[in-house]
């Protein structure tokens, strides 16, 4: 019979999978909590110091008056006085000493102990540096006041520490980036999760980098040009407080309907 020969009608197309998302309020887990509020303290304390230290590089050397209302190690003024070009070299042996860190060194030491290890041994060193930062100000110099410090001696103590804080940013920076990706509860909010982090990270910024300013100008017109640094030393310890408390997430810490299908 004719009938029996007529194609079967097309199934119809299956329904698209619907994808679960995950609502807004529910992303703010205790860890992922932790994790932002440790990135927030990071970006006010790094933004501070590396604002202010470059700031404290340029300020002019104290005078022999200035000299002699020192009480240290807590009360002096003045800065470095440098030039243009010794603040340059500055700047470049960071960029020299940073790249290679960051893709050499931080991917082996990732590899080896995991982004947290790497974020818990590395950050104990932030306090210490900063505390070590204003004493610059107090290195001999060849050139008397008021000319900017020169010779051995500023760059003996200046090298360390660029090379000091080029190691900690280009270990502790990817941590902290790939610990608040892992600390996503689920995959639907990774953008927002970047979004928020990205956000808090440009105001704390901008904020830290006004604080930087005016905490170095009282400072260094009141025979107390360490008080922002020591400020910031005081804040990444607070910040390193948290070490115990922070945990790598796995990036999908909430399962939702139809996450298994």
């Amino acid at each position: 019979m004719a009938f029996l020969d007529e194609p079967e009608p097309p199934s119809p197309p299956p329904k698209p999978k619907s994808v679960a998302r995950l609502p807004t309020a529910r992303i703010f887990t205790k860890n992922m909590v932790l994790v932002l509020l440790a990135a927030f303290i990071y970006e006010a304390h790094l933004g501070t110091a590396s604002v202010a230290f470059p700031n404290l590089l340029v300020t002019p050397v104290s005078t022999r008056e200035e000299e002699a209302q020192r009480v240290l190690p807590f009360f002096f003024g003045g800065g470095a006085g440098f030039t243009p070009l010794p603040l340059a070299v500055y700047s470049v042996m960071y960029g020299i000493l940073s790249i290679p860190l960051q893709m050499i060194l931080y991917p082996r030491l990732s590899q080896s102990l995991g982004p947290l290890q790497v974020w818990r041994i590395f950050y104990l060193a932030y306090p210490l540096l900063y505390y070590a930062y204003p004493f610059a100000a107090l290195v001999p110099s060849s050139s008397p006041p008021p000319s900017g410090k020169t010779g051995v001696a500023i760059w003996a103590v200046i090298a360390p520490m660029q090379v000091l804080t080029a190691l900690l940013t280009s270990t502790v920076s990817p941590s902290q980036t790939v610990l608040i990706n892992a600390a996503c509860p689920h995959p639907s909010a990774l953008a927002r999760t970047h979004s928020i982090a990205f956000f808090s990270s440009m105001a704390t910024r901008a904020g830290s980098t006004a604080l930087a300013g005016a905490l170095l100008g009282y400072g260094t017109s009141h025979n107390l040009t360490g008080l922002v640094f020591w400020g910031c030393a005081a804040v990444a310890a607070l910040g390193a407080c948290l070490n115990p408390f922070l945990t790598e997430g796995t990036g999908h810490e909430i399962r939702l309907p139809g996450d298994d299908e």
